[in-house]
């Protein structure tokens, strides 16, 4: 009897130590998938942390960083989709009220909007109050606007809205001016005759981007996509035969 409970007490002593060399096994084997699970985004953080620093927005190829915030809008030009000048002068709205500014800097600008002839016309030229203006004349003052000062960017959000066949040729020959000078112009566009001057396009739709490249490549896969789309929808709409 002693024999057999002194044999059931070995057996339980090895089930134990069995146990317990499992239990350790185990708990190497919990440490390394943790180790593991945690050295990817360690890893990412030292990535990110050598990475980081060294990027750097340009403006004019410049850093952003090195622009005094309060002067930094004279480096870029903008004309909304919803331009609207302001209660004056076509010379005021055009220097943004600056107090005695340069006259070479009023003319360039509105030589290089393509708006000075225009202006000389108007009854009193550069004195002439706003209110005056048609849509396409006051669309081409807010162009000698942003081009005002010489900027290094250029944002025109649908410029050619309002304007007439002579506007039109004025804003592309601003656009190629402004880029022959190594200035960067962003466009934002419906209207194709928008975007010749563009070398780059950015097709978004329903708040995705769905095409970006060489403007002629772009435009070619498009016309092709419409091509194929209109094929499908004639035989779509043929009659059948029944």
């Amino acid at each position: 009897m002693k024999d057999k409970y002194q044999y059931e007490r070995n057996d339980l002593g090895h089930v134990r130590a069995s146990l317990r060399h499992l239990f350790v096994i185990v708990g190497l084997f919990s440490f390394l998938v943790n180790l593991l699970l945690l050295t990817g985004p360690l890893y990412m953080l030292h990535v990110y942390d050598h990475v980081l620093p060294y990027g750097a927005v340009q403006l004019g190829g410049t850093a952003l960083t090195a622009y005094d915030t309060d002067n930094l809008g004279q480096y870029i030009g903008y004309l909304p989709q919803k331009m609207q000048l302001l209660p004056g002068t076509v010379a005021e709205n055009i220097t943004r009220y600056q107090t005695d500014p340069p006259q070479d800097l009023l003319f360039t600008a509105a030589r290089n909007a393509g708006a000075f002839e225009m202006i000389t016309q108007l009854p009193q030229g550069f004195d002439t109050d706003v209110c005056q203006l048609s849509g396409g004349q006051a669309q081409r003052i807010g162009l000698a606007r942003a081009l005002f000062g010489d900027p290094v960017l250029l944002v025109l959000d649908e410029p050619n809205s309002n304007l007439d066949n002579e506007g039109v040729a004025a804003l592309n020959a601003a656009v190629r001016r402004f880029k022959r000078k190594g200035n960067t112009v962003l466009i934002i566009a419906h209207r194709p005759a928008a975007i010749q001057e563009c070398d780059t396009l950015m097709v978004i739709e329903s708040g995705q981007i769905t095409a970006f490249g060489p403007k002629e490549d772009i435009l070619r896969k498009m016309v092709k996509n419409h091509a194929d789309i209109s094929a499908l929808s004639s035989r779509s709409q043929a009659p059948h035969a029944i």
